[in-house]
């Protein structure tokens, strides 16, 4: 232990500069990430000057500390270096558990345990208890080490600058080839609402972790360089392995039963004529692929319902009885049903689903002015619509129970700002009422109110990666309405929709004689 203590305090010393400036960085970190938890034109105007300083570095700051403590790791580890026999350390009586434990100590005292301090006093700064969200710093915390934990693996089997700069050539080319010729392995793939990781998810994460391990834990110990090599590249070429056998997209269909014809709801999926669609504009393709933008409206959503679409797959059938099929493609569009729409079955634009997806080349080119059959396979879920009290605009910030802090702002698209600590994210449904200008003139005020919905959808799974223990979310508005209305004024009203006990199911459609060089759109 003595000696544990010893290199620790010789290593702060031979690092203080260093240590101070990611310290420093986290501090500013801490500082700019309120900068996220309100509009961006409220912060501005509260904070003048400062405010632009503290977006920016909202937005910079994370990835520059990840990549500072990336050099740090390599130089902390390189300072008694573990590969070869000719250090200076091998000469003194070091015991290698010590000498790990100390580099372990020095990089939690400078990374970790500074993080875990930053994101509770963030946690408390936006106003939610720091000790109920634990968990959640637990996974941040894990997922920084994914990161981290492959570099650690790389110092410790190059023995001197000249080894590293080649090593660090030869993954930067890996990780080009891995992206560029394995894209596949990197598509999105479809969980389950509720944002359920997959096995294939899991099996990734934890072989970035306990592979690097390895190699740290074994070439600490035995410092036989060239076998921890040949371990860091098989494990290497295993998760790679893993990353190109996963599917394209995922989506375990038993969850989702054919929508019964007694079960009280006659939700459709409908195409309309690409002429009459205003959504299929041009999508540059890939040598590989065509994308086409597939213009489809939903029918028979009930009053007071709320259907997610989560996913779709399509299968296309040539004259000639030859078929292409997708994977499951992720969706988030959100159909609800509005009174004024019940009582007109031809306002489809507001129910729009806004779908693209990328069919084979070799396949488009073959029949693009052919007569194709479509079959489509959409999953959703569906949700019995819970509003709130009507709220009068508040000044400043409110409470959502149970979701977080928002805040309202009449110069953005986006009529409300919430921050919250969950991850996912509930269905959660903002409706506002919207005006030409502010202050609205006296005819606005006497005439039917425009009501524009937007949605936080359920289960949104999005990137998870980040430094910071408060996440911001903004409900997404109906652009099309946006486009003649997009003032919220003081004399707005807000509606909170809650939607509860979702059920998931699926529906089946099928189109005919359809010309893909319609869906393509035009240049």
């Amino acid at each position: 232990m003595s000696q544990t203590i010893h290199i620790f305090k010789k290593d702060v010393r031979r690092f203080s500069w260093e240590i101070a400036l990611s310290l420093l960085l986290m501090a500013l970190y801490g500082w700019c990430q309120p900068a996220f938890w309100e509009p961006p034109e409220v912060f501005l105007m509260k904070h003048g000057q400062s405010g632009n300083f503290r977006y920016m570095g909202s937005m910079l700051l994370g990835p520059l500390l990840v990549l500072w403590w990336m050099v740090m790791l390599v130089r902390i580890v390189q300072e008694e270096a573990p590969a070869g026999d000719r250090q200076f350390w091998v000469t003194r009586p070091y015991r290698w558990p010590n000498l790990l434990v100390a580099k372990a100590l020095l990089f939690l005292m400078m990374v970790n345990i500074p993080l875990f301090l930053v994101q509770l006093c963030l946690l408390a700064a936006a106003g939610f208890p720091p000790l109920h969200s634990l968990g959640r710093l637990l996974v941040l915390h894990l997922t920084l080490a994914t990161l981290l934990l492959p570099v650690g693996a790389l110092a410790v089997i190059v023995g001197g600058r000249t080894q590293l700069s080649r090593a660090a050539i030869v993954v930067l080319v890996f990780l080009i080839i891995w992206v560029f010729a394995g894209s596949s392995g990197f598509d999105v793939v479809v969980f389950p609402a509720g944002g359920k990781a997959t096995a294939w998810d899991w099996a990734g994460r934890w072989l970035l972790i306990c592979i690097p391990l390895v190699v740290i834990l074994r070439q600490y110990a035995l410092r036989k360089t060239a076998q921890a090599r040949w371990i860091l590249v098989g494990g290497a070429l295993v998760i790679t392995a893993v990353s190109f056998a996963q599917p394209r997209s995922t989506l375990n269909e038993a969850e989702y039963p054919p929508l019964a014809p007694v079960s009280g709801n006659d939700f459709q999926v409908k195409m309309q004529k690409p002429s009459e669609s205003s959504h299929n504009d041009f999508i540059p393709g890939t040598s590989r692929e065509v994308w086409i933008s597939l213009p489809l409206y939903s029918e028979g959503v009930a009053l007071g319902d709320v259907v997610q679409v989560v996913a779709f797959k399509v299968t296309l059938e040539a004259p000639d009885g030859t078929r292409w099929s997708s994977d499951w493609q992720s969706e988030y569009g959100v159909v609800q049903a509005e009174p004024d729409q019940a009582q007109d079955s031809s306002a489809k634009t507001d129910r729009k689903i806004q779908t693209t997806m990328g069919v084979d080349k070799g396949f488009f080119e073959r029949n693009k002015n052919s007569a194709v059959n479509i079959h489509l396979v959409t999953a959703a879920v569906l949700f019995r619509d819970h509003e709130s009290p009507v709220i009068v605009q508040p000044d400043g910030e409110f409470t959502i129970q149970g979701v977080g802090t928002c805040a309202l702002t009449q110069e953005s698209y986006f009529s409300v700002w919430c921050r919250s600590t969950l991850a996912p994210l509930p269905m959660l449904g903002v409706t506002s009422r919207f005006f030409k200008k502010c202050p609205p003139e006296k005819d606005e005020l006497a005439g039917p109110p425009i009501l524009n919905t937007g949605w936080v959808v359920y289960g949104y799974w999005g990137s998870d990666f980040g430094l910071s223990s408060v996440r911001t979310f903004t409900p997404l508005m109906e652009r099309e309405k946006l486009q003649q209305v997009s003032a919220v004024c003081k004399e707005s009203t807000i509606t909170l929709h809650r939607p509860e006990s979702p059920r998931q199911f699926r529906v089946e459609s099928d189109f005919q004689n359809v010309k893909l060089s319609e869906l393509a759109g035009q240049r």
